[in-house]
């Protein structure tokens, strides 16, 4: 950009009007001349104001331009690598943010090789030989493992996983949701894993679940994925768990005692994709009084997709689940039509069932409803609603169905 930047004006003198008459000797001729002759002053203002913000602009960008090539070299590394660590977020292909300032010059690169957080994501979207170079790089940092869809993976699982697996007294985060390549040589089900470190585990996969009660997590706080039978950590704080009633091994009555396990609970989401039965199939255990008090949950989710699946055996789960401090309660009904076409509209068990008596969440706050337009949902529900939860601060309503 060139330098044109125009005098400031030395003097006022050029844009000076001559002196306003008095009011009494005033004439339409005067008038107009003396008004065309202050619009002439605004004009020639507004362009030096134009000029005047132009230069400015200028010298400010020139200004963070000298700044910032002087700034860098004055910069020492550790602050350097703080502004690295702060600009880094891994992405679909692990992170190519680590890789693009490695490539910037040799000081970047220097800096970028010393801090193993930057090339702590592995994924199966990288090559081999990148997988590799990020496990090396990342020294002994704790690292993130997805195995995430591709329709033409950088890597097959059947190397992919094996070469994780080596590392994995070092994961701290592992998602798994591709399972298309993955056979039963290759995938996980195969390994009885320690995981000391792993803090966030995200199952997608159609598999893996009946492994889990063979791996050592012993400070996982995070899961998400289906509910499977026999696996009891104690240390979740966030959990979302898929239920379906098509699997045997599960009930009811285990979920109560998975909730049971883990009192530091604070945020639970249940998704219910089918009837669930109160007690798995062939169980020689029956515990019809199962129980959980969820001291520490403040927030509690249950989402109903394809149906309102409320029978006897949800009725005595709800009955028996007692959770005294929710802040934040979200109920969620969902339906495209897919499901049987017996399917009940009518929410007014569901409502009876989570809201069974005046005040039955005397700590609850904020109430979130999103229920698809097939089902029905009254205006005297609604009320009810309000009479039962005093405490109510904040009510979110998504009903076309809504019956007034």
């Amino acid at each position: 950009m060139q330098n044109d930047l125009s005098e400031p004006l030395k003097s006022i003198d050029a844009l000076s009007s001559p002196p306003m008459p008095n009011l009494n000797e005033l004439t339409w001729s005067m008038t107009y001349v003396a008004l065309r002759a202050q619009k002439a002053i605004q004009a020639r203002l507004l362009q030096e104001m134009q000029k005047v913000e132009a230069s400015i602009s200028f010298l400010q960008m020139s200004r963070n331009k000298l700044a910032l090539r002087r700034g860098l070299h004055l910069l020492p590394d550790e602050m350097l690598a703080e502004i690295f660590e702060s600009g880094y977020t891994p992405d679909l292909k692990g992170s190519q943010f680590a890789v693009i300032i490695s490539h910037v010059n040799r000081r970047f690169r220097n800096i970028s090789l010393r801090m193993p957080q930057l090339w702590s994501t592995i994924i199966n979207r990288q090559r081999a030989s990148e997988v590799e170079e990020f496990l090396l790089r990342s020294k002994d940092k704790g690292i993130i493992v997805r195995l995430l869809h591709a329709e033409k993976p950088a890597i097959p699982s059947n190397k992919f996983i094996p070469i994780v697996v080596r590392h994995s007294q070092r994961w701290i985060e592992f998602e798994h949701v591709f399972d298309e390549d993955i056979t039963a040589k290759s995938n996980l089900s195969k390994y009885t894993l320690d995981l000391p470190k792993l803090r966030k585990l995200a199952n997608r996969s159609a598999y893996l679940g009946p492994a889990l009660p063979k791996w050592t997590m012993p400070n996982l706080m995070d899961y998400e994925g289906d509910f499977v039978s026999n696996f009891f950590p104690k240390t979740l704080v966030t959990c979302t768990l898929e239920l379906w009633g098509t699997a045997d091994n599960i009930g009811l009555d285990e979920l109560l005692s998975f909730m049971s396990n883990n009192p530091t609970l604070r945020s639970l989401s249940l998704v219910f994709h089918a009837f669930v039965r109160w007690q798995c199939v062939g169980s020689d255990r029956v515990d019809a009084t199962a129980k959980a008090t969820l001291s520490s949950l403040e927030t509690f989710s249950v989402h109903f997709s394809e149906g309102c699946y409320v029978d006897d055996n949800f009725e005595r789960f709800a009955r028996n689940l007692d959770l005294p401090n929710i802040t934040q309660l979200s109920l969620r009904l969902s339906f495209n039509g897919h499901a049987r076409a017996s399917a009940d509209s009518s929410t007014s068990r569901l409502f009876r069932v989570l809201f069974p008596s005046s005040n039955p969440y005397p700590t609850l706050e904020k109430l979130d409803l999103i229920i698809d337009a097939f089902y029905t949902i009254t205006g005297t529900t609604l009320e009810d609603l309000l009479v039962k939860l005093p405490s109510l601060r904040r009510l979110h309503v998504e009903t076309p169905g809504w019956d007034p």
